[in-house]
């Protein structure tokens, strides 16, 4: 009995450095490739924000209006020329693109400029059509640092040049919840670029 232990407490540890080896390499990888100041990040002809929740009146979150206002401070700042706004559109969870549309309005971003792209039940979607449908090549993606590593690692393995600036203007209520909770999702990341998964819309 004391050797059946043994062996479950083994494969336990084996299991557990597995699991945070897997976690440790999505969200190292690309480390490199993140940026904190705008006047840093490389010219790109397109900059990427990436989708978060809505509040109930069905304008942005926090995060959400955070993403949203550092990707047109890049616009302004003549480092892209146009701005793809990648989220939900409300068909598998919230109305994400009409929100984030509606900011960019309010901060002067012309239509011309904009690429509204709301296919996308997750960021896995974002990258696989970013890559497949949009075209793209090089990209600038925008979002929180607990997120950046991962939608990184999911776009360069997918086969764009993507580089990231994080968005954190500001203390995020549940902010340590979201960082486990992508730490977790990193699983799943490595998972679906192992399976080479089609996206939600595809299945």
């Amino acid at each position: 009995m004391k050797t059946f232990f043994k062996i479950i407490i083994a494969l336990a540890a084996v299991a557990a450095l597995v699991i945070v080896g897997v976690i440790a390499l999505v969200r190292l990888e690309y480390r490199g490739k993140i940026y904190e100041q705008i006047q840093h990040i490389p010219d790109a002809s397109v900059v990427v924000v990436l989708g978060a929740s809505v509040k109930r009146d069905q304008t942005p979150s926090q995060a959400l209006e955070d993403r949203l206002q550092v990707g047109a401070d890049i616009w302004q700042a003549d480092k892209a020329e146009k701005i793809i706004l990648s989220g939900d559109d409300g068909r598998w969870a919230q109305p994400e693109i009409a929100a984030m549309v509606g900011y960019m309005y309010e901060q002067g971003i012309p239509d011309e400029d904009l690429i509204a792209d709301g296919n996308n039940a997750r960021t896995y979607d974002s990258c696989y059509r970013l890559k497949n449908e949009i075209d793209q090549d090089k990209v600038v993606l925008v979002t929180q640092g607990f997120h950046l590593p991962r939608a990184l690692y999911l776009c360069n393995k997918l086969g764009l040049d993507a580089w990231g600036i994080t968005s954190d203007l500001r203390t995020y209520d549940r902010g340590e919840w979201f960082l486990v909770r992508d730490w977790l999702a990193s699983l799943l990341a490595f998972w679906d670029i192992y399976t080479q998964a089609l996206p939600t819309y595809l299945k």
